[in-house]
């Protein structure tokens, strides 16, 4: 309305007046419009400082969530680490009580009943020789008389089986079946020799070795499978 009247009357008496007051509107108008703007620029800020802290909130409550999650599997890896250490502790203790029964027991009395004939267990101890014995399928008794290092445990024989057999690891072994002789030495145990011959190679290595060895071992029959308590072996070109 004042600039309709100022076009109308530009030089009337109450022009200065209007062109006051038009400038007078326009200022509070740029002033609310800054106002706007800051109140706008206001809310942006809250909004975005609103996201901020959900942001971080949220990524508190992860790294919570994840330190509790490998909190607790340390937990499970410690408890499992102890329980193994204490079933090992366990396990030796239980070796070395096994051992002492061993040794505090009378050895084998000598064979009573001399050379036996190919009775059940004869048949069973010759085949098992063959099949089972030279191809390294062997079964262990708990104390092994294991050649010069005497009564060892079952797993100190396999460890060093293992070695012989990553030294060795293409082994072939042929019985000489007439060298095969068992005779008792005691209620379900037999003392077993016999002859074979062997080719073992090692192709890392390059090396070969052939030959025939005489085994002398004792043999008991657990639940009606050889299981062998003691062991010498000597070898020959």
């Amino acid at each position: 309305m004042l600039e309709a009247f100022l076009r109308r009357y530009p030089s009337g008496i109450y022009a200065e007046l209007a062109r006051a007051r038009v400038q007078e509107l326009e200022q509070l108008a740029r002033e609310r419009e800054q106002r706007g703007r800051e109140a706008s620029d206001a809310r942006d800020r809250e909004a975005r400082e609103a996201r901020e802290r959900e942001a971080r909130q949220r990524e508190a409550r992860e790294r919570e969530a994840r330190e509790a999650r490998e909190g607790a599997a340390r937990e499970a890896r410690e408890r499992e680490a102890r329980e193994a250490r204490e079933r090992e502790a366990r396990e030796a203790r239980e070796r070395e009580a096994r051992a002492k029964v061993a040794l505090s027991q009378p050895p084998p009395q000598p064979p009573r009943t001399g050379l036996l004939g190919y009775s059940d267990a004869v048949g069973r101890i010759t085949a098992w020789i063959d099949h089972d014995f030279n191809t390294d399928n062997v079964a262990y008794s708990a104390i092994v008389d294991w050649y010069d290092e005497g009564m060892i445990s079952r797993d100190t024989v396999l460890k060093q089986r293992a070695k012989y057999f990553a030294r060795w690891p293409e082994r072939q072994f042929t019985l000489i079946p007439s060298s095969v002789q068992i005779a008792g030495a005691g209620a379900n145990r037999y003392a077993v020799v016999f002859e074979r011959s062997y080719v073992v190679r090692s192709l890392a290595r390059k090396a070969q070795s052939s030959g025939k060895s005489r085994v002398m071992i004792d043999v008991e029959m657990i639940d009606g499978l050889p299981h062998v308590a003691r062991q010498r072996e000597t070898t020959g070109r």
